[in-house]
């Protein structure tokens, strides 16, 4: 998170009556958006059940909100699609007990400025 400036005070005089005045610096803009990781990486292969977590990080305005599919949608805030969780982390559980099953996770982070990153991907099988 962006570390607050601090505030500088100006004596300045109107004629004769001195004014006191507080200025203080601009903050910094956050116009990047927040990066996501995933563990286990896609590609994995599921055993019978696997524990997915995914990871924002955000070096500006720190993480809001991740969303995620789990059916091959692509996931979106607004309109809303998939599941929404607020924070810097998810925790989803892929379970089944059909054989050949493929999950296809994808993926997005917004931070508290309201920037998002494009959708990402994961494939998950299960032998």
């Amino acid at each position: 998170m962006a570390k607050a400036a601090k505030a500088t005070e100006l004596l300045l005089y109107n004629w004769v009556i001195p004014i006191k005045v507080q200025v203080v610096p601009a903050r910094s803009i956050d116009n990047t958006p927040p990066t996501s990781t995933i563990d286990p990486p896609g590609g994995t292969l599921v055993p019978f059940l696997l524990n997915v977590t995914i990871f924002c990080k955000d070096t500006g305005s720190g993480c809001r909100r991740i969303v995620y599919t789990m059916d091959g949608t692509k996931p979106s805030f607004s309109p809303r699609n998939g599941t929404i969780v607020n924070g810097d982390k998810a925790s989803i559980e892929l379970f089944s007990i059909d054989p050949l099953t493929i999950f296809d996770l994808r993926f997005a982070s917004e931070d508290k400025a309201g920037n998002r990153e494009a959708p990402q991907s994961a494939l998950y099988r299960f032998p």
